[in-house]
């Protein structure tokens, strides 16, 4: 037997599906990764007895739709990188191998910052100490802040003149002492400048980039594009950042 739907019910059911519309749109998968200014952070923070700030970018993906309108609407200056749907069930396991290579770079700062010591257990319990304090913070490029820190710490220095200017910047670590490219550059800078930073390190471009801007030429160029007011100072290794602020400091001293 045949049921006849009658025009009112038709014109009901019509009128429920055009209400679902938008909420099915804003559910529907939307994979991006996206970016946006985070903030500076003091490494006293992760318990380390230094003067200097490290940047952090936040950083993550979107799963559905509504997640994109959302973060437009809460950040003005974002940016939104689509990923295809195998980057995207890859991401959690980036997040891990994220959280190796912080460690390594923070074991990298641990021992360079006072190479002399050869007490490993010591070196190992403030990596893991730092290690605890950095779990909120993602990624690796904490490191060279984190170094210059620890030399504060162990010759019981204050580069930042007891807060008469304030000093940040990023790049990772090596075991050579050297200092690695990182990302988020532009959102770095951003939060260096909302706080004020007299002097930011960049790690220095010393390869072609085969087309990409290398960390220091990105710099440069957000600092003329945004008038940034800071210092930009790229360094290739940990000597040299140490040098730069040991003349910073007797210059204002003279």
């Amino acid at each position: 037997m045949r049921v006849k739907i009658s025009t009112e019910v038709k014109f009901s059911i019509g009128l429920i599906l055009i209400a679902l519309l938008p909420v099915v749109v804003l559910f529907y998968p939307l994979h991006e990764e996206f970016e946006y200014t985070g903030n500076i952070v003091p490494v006293q923070e992760l318990g380390i007895d230094g003067s200097v700030h490290f940047t952090y970018v936040n950083t993550g993906v979107t799963e559905k739709l509504l997640d994109k309108l959302l973060l437009l609407l809460a950040e003005e200056d974002i940016q939104f990188y689509p990923i295809s749907s195998d980057e995207y069930e890859a991401y959690s396991s980036y997040q891990e191998d994220m959280n190796v290579f912080k460690e390594m770079t923070i074991a990298n700062a641990v021992v360079q910052s006072d190479p002399e010591e050869a007490d490993l257990d010591a070196f190992e319990k403030r990596i893991n100490e730092i290690m605890a304090e950095a779990s909120q913070y993602y990624g690796d490029s904490l490191g060279l802040m984190v170094a210059i820190g620890l030399v504060e710490e162990a010759n019981q220095w204050n580069f930042s003149e007891e807060k008469s200017f304030t000093i940040a910047g990023t790049g990772t670590i090596n075991s050579d002492r050297t200092i690695g490219e990182v990302g988020g550059i532009r959102y770095k800078l951003l939060a260096a400048e909302q706080n004020e930073v007299d002097f930011f390190f960049v790690p220095k471009n010393v390869d072609e980039n085969d087309g990409y801007l290398s960390n220091q030429e990105e710099a440069y160029k957000v600092g003329d594009e945004e008038n940034l007011s800071m210092m930009i100072v790229p360094v290739s290794n940990l000597d040299e950042a140490i040098s730069f602020l040991k003349n910073v400091q007797e210059f204002n001293l003279n």
